[in-house]
This record gives C-alpha cells, structure tokens and sequence, in this order.
C-alpha cells in the first residue's frame, strides 16, 4: 500500500504542475482541456488528493517531502486562482 499513495502522490504532482503549465502556454492536449472542462479548480483537488494520499504513508522522509510539496502547489494554485477571479473583476 505504500507504493500505492507514493505513486499516487507522485502522480498528483506531476498532473498539477502539467495543468499549470498547460494554461499558460498553447499546447493542444485532450486531457487537460478535458480536466479543465470538468472543473476550473481541478489542479486544487488533485492537490488535496495527493496531500491526503501522502498523509497515509509511513513517518519519514518521503511523507514530509511529499505532504509538503503538494502543500506548497496547493497554495500556489490556490492564489493563482485568486488572483485571477478576484484581480480581473476590475479593468
């Protein structure tokens, strides 16, 4: 089971930082326009997703890495967001 939330947590990095770097630049992929299409706040769920998935790993080095990376994409996803739904409100 170990492997199972690594691998998982692992995974939920990669797609959150593919998705970031999807939007902002032109790439012509189905599977991110389709997440996007789901939910504009896809990339903070899978963020949720792996931070949860990496709380389940055993005490170590590898959860704190983990726990905090997705941490850490999570708030910077989160402000993005932010500053995107509030910032562009005014011209």
């Amino acid at each position: 089971m170990k492997n199972f939330f690594t691998s998982l947590s692992v995974i939920s990095i990669i797609l959150v930082c593919l998705m970031m770097m999807y939007s902002s630049q032109d790439w012509n992929n189905g599977l991110f326009a389709y997440l996007f299409d789901i939910s504009m706040y896809a990339p903070l769920f899978i963020s949720v997703i792996g931070m949860i998935s990496a709380c389940f790993l055993s005490e170590g080095g590898t959860r704190k890495a983990l726990v905090t990376v997705n941490s850490l994409l999570f708030i910077i996803v989160g402000l993005l967001y932010l500053v995107a739904s509030i910032g562009f409100l005014e011209p």
